[in-house]
């Protein structure tokens, strides 16, 4: 059986720990999941979101193609519904960084008991960084795919000591490190975005306003210095 994947669960599913149990955190649809099983990456996978149209979906899914045994599918918050050792890789994918981190945080028990987390933030992932290095992880992997006109950032962490400076924090560190070819067309798109945010904030009187604003000024200056480099 052949599944197709998107580049970006592709990238997601190329990190998680071969031969190893593993977690899709909010599965949609179920894809990864499957793709994990069929692909003979996992012997477990449990498959899990909060929404129940999505868990139903997936579970659908699971059952037409008879995954049942290898594919548990559950209804529930976060990673609250694993238990501390279940898995090994636990997947979080197409949610805000902020999102993550919440999640991240409130299941403190199950993910200090995994060994590898793979994330792929919408938004946010500078925050998610600091977050992860703060709370004894390292990363240590990094990716950027492009598809369907918007660049994804995914990234690997397990149990380790690393410190960010703050470019690494904002830019990523391995992406860094590597110049991954597809860092310049990421950063020149992300400041495309930044730049339309700045001309909002410019025509707001409040003191937050502006302090937010010399913030991703200082982002972009030190953004243009980063694609000097690339």
């Amino acid at each position: 059986m052949q599944v197709n994947l998107p580049k970006r669960l592709q990238a997601i599913a190329s990190l998680v720990v071969p031969g190893q149990n593993a977690a899709d955190i909010g599965t949609d649809h179920g894809y990864l999941a499957v793709y994990l099983i069929v692909n003979h990456i996992c012997p477990q996978v449990v498959a899990t979101d909060k929404a129940r149209g999505p868990m139903e979906a997936a579970r659908q899914l699971v059952d037409l193609l008879s995954l049942g045994q290898e594919i548990d599918v559950r209804l529930g918050e976060g990673v609250l519904v694993l238990r501390p050792g279940e898995v090994q890789t636990v997947c979080m994918a197409g949610m805000g960084g902020a999102t993550i981190r919440n999640i991240l945080s409130e299941g403190q028990s199950v993910i200090n008991s995994c060994q590898r987390l793979v994330l792929q933030p919408m938004r946010g992932a500078p925050g998610l960084r600091k977050w992860l290095v703060a709370n004894g992880f390292k990363i240590i992997a990094e990716e950027i795919v492009f598809e369907g006109g918007f660049y994804y950032e995914i990234m690997a962490a397990e149990k380790g000591v690393m410190t960010l400076t703050e470019d690494e924090a904002e830019f990523g560190p391995l992406l860094l490190q590597q110049k991954h070819p597809l860092l310049k067309g990421f950063l020149e798109a992300k400041k495309e975005d930044l730049l339309r945010l700045v001309e909002e904030l410019r025509n707001s009187p409040s003191m937050d306003a502006q302090k937010r604003l010399k913030g991703l000024e200082n982002v972009i200056g030190r953004m243009d210095k980063v694609m000097e480099t690339l």
